[in-house]
């Protein structure tokens, strides 16, 4: 007789706590998780299955119309929810984010996201100012930052089409570099990105390598094609004079 009181009261707590935290509004449970000081959500609704976020804020940068969805197999096979972004102001594309150690790291897989140039580039710190236009995806199988936000591992690749350049000494007119594929790979200490460039002007291979975001180190072949416009060719030709393969060679090192 013990026993079964005792199993059926077990059963009616455990059924008591799961319909709690089933039911409880998002906003409850957010406030609950211990997140990193630099990320702040407003506008938080739904449940713990299904959410949304009106506005985030990481650092310096505000995303808008974020939703999540939890379910059994993103919770066992990433460790946390699958999250969607749709702001039209910035970017879109969903990646999954493991939740249940964000007091230790930030984990993300499965990142796809995509954007215009001109939205994200003002979100980047550039040493000079820089427009420019055009598409850019980004794809990474996974991402991981400490809980200051810094970057611990990356291994990704990103892909800029029908990308124009301003040129730097004409406002009004615009280079046209065609596609850009470029691989980001290492952490904040050691970073490479490989670039590999083509259009109809000019294409450019090469890597730069960043030591923890202060110093750079630039190796990469540079080839003017026959179409290059006059005002490209001698903004080129400062760089250097190409060799017999019609390459110019680059190599610059400094700090950021």
């Amino acid at each position: 007789m013990i026993k079964r009181i005792v199993v059926r009261t077990l059963f009616i707590v455990v059924c008591f706590l799961f319909f709690v935290v089933y039911l409880a509004p998002a906003n409850k449970l957010v406030s609950m998780i211990d997140l990193p000081k630099s990320v702040k959500l407003y506008d938080v609704r739904g449940d713990l299955w299904n959410g949304h976020v009106g506005t985030m804020d990481v650092d310096k940068l505000r995303l808008s119309n974020i939703n999540w969805k939890l379910n059994v197999f993103t919770l066992f096979f990433s460790k946390g929810m699958t999250v969607n972004i749709k702001d039209p102001e910035v970017l879109n594309g969903s990646f999954d984010v493991n939740v249940l150690k964000l007091n230790k790291e930030i984990r993300f897989q499965g990142i796809k996201l995509d954007s215009y140039i001109e939205k994200v580039l003002p979100l980047v710190n550039m040493p000079y100012p820089l427009k420019a236009e055009g598409f850019v995806k980004f794809y990474a199988d996974s991402m991981v930052l400490d809980t200051n936000g810094n970057l611990q591992n990356i291994d990704g690749d990103a892909v800029f089409s029908d990308v124009l350049i301003q040129h730097p000494f004409d406002s009004s007119n615009y280079i046209d570099l065609g596609t850009i594929n470029v691989n980001i790979k290492g952490n904040m200490k050691n970073l490479v990105i490989t670039i590999a460039q083509d259009s109809d002007i000019c294409s450019f291979n090469g890597n730069i390598k960043l030591n923890n975001f202060s110093r750079y180190e630039l190796e990469a072949l540079l080839k003017p094609k026959s179409s290059i416009p006059d005002n490209v060719a001698s903004l080129i030709s400062m760089l250097g004079k190409p060799g017999l393969d019609g390459q110019i060679t680059l190599n610059y090192k400094g700090n950021i």
